[in-house]
């Protein structure tokens, strides 16, 4: 069924969907319409525009898929059956990132996958993988920014270090290696960086938790 979606969305032209108002046209939309689910969620365009990367619903659970816009092929490159991706981001054109959750809230993990569904990889620890290894202390790894010089590394932020004050780190995406460049203070809950990928501002709320 998610293939017949993808293959119809693709009729439409050049991988955007394209809506035409025709005056005296607009037919009417039934009210049960409003409630559905929606097809796809996180439709996201490659770096060099050859390929769009969506999530969308596979045995119950948001799964990724990515569609090549030349030949209109989808290829399903996550399998969730006990979890959703929550979301994706495109590293260079051959390689994602993406995060998962359960029952609304995210893992705290953050994983990788080619786009022919090899390479893939988990970069950084969900709670239940970190869980089942005996560690019951929350930690979360977040995307925070690109850098413009590599493909192969991103900003992300975790609370590797302390579970209240997470630092900000250099990450390849291909083994999950970390390096620190920003190191929180105390009292830094989240951070922003440039364009350039260097980190200009932290902030929290002091006396909070």
């Amino acid at each position: 069924m998610v293939l017949a979606m993808i293959q119809h969305l693709m009729r439409w032209g050049s991988g955007l969907v394209m809506f035409a108002l025709v005056a005296g046209a607009t037919p009417e939309i039934a009210l049960e319409d409003f409630f559905k689910d929606f097809a796809f969620d996180e439709v996201r365009l490659s770096p060099d525009g050859s390929k769009i990367a969506v999530l969308s619903m596979w045995r119950d659970h948001r799964n990724l898929y990515v569609i090549d816009l030349k030949t209109k092929q989808p290829t399903m490159l996550t399998g969730l059956s006990s979890a959703h991706v929550a979301g994706v981001r495109w590293v260079g054109n051959e390689r994602l990132i993406f995060t998962t959750e359960e029952d609304g809230y995210l893992t705290g993990g953050l994983f990788a996958i080619d786009v022919d569904g090899k390479r893939a990889r988990t970069l950084a620890e969900s709670a239940g993988q970190s869980g089942a290894r005996g560690a019951y202390t929350f930690r979360q790894t977040q995307f925070l920014s690109y850098l413009p010089d590599t493909d192969a590394q991103v900003l992300v932020t975790s609370n590797e270090r302390s579970e209240f004050d997470p630092d900000v780190y250099r990450m390849n995406v291909s083994n999950g290696r970390k390096r620190m460049v920003a190191r929180n203070p105390g009292g830094i809950r989240f951070w922003l960086a440039d364009s350039t990928g260097t980190v200009r501002l932290g902030f929290g709320e002091q006396g909070r938790r």
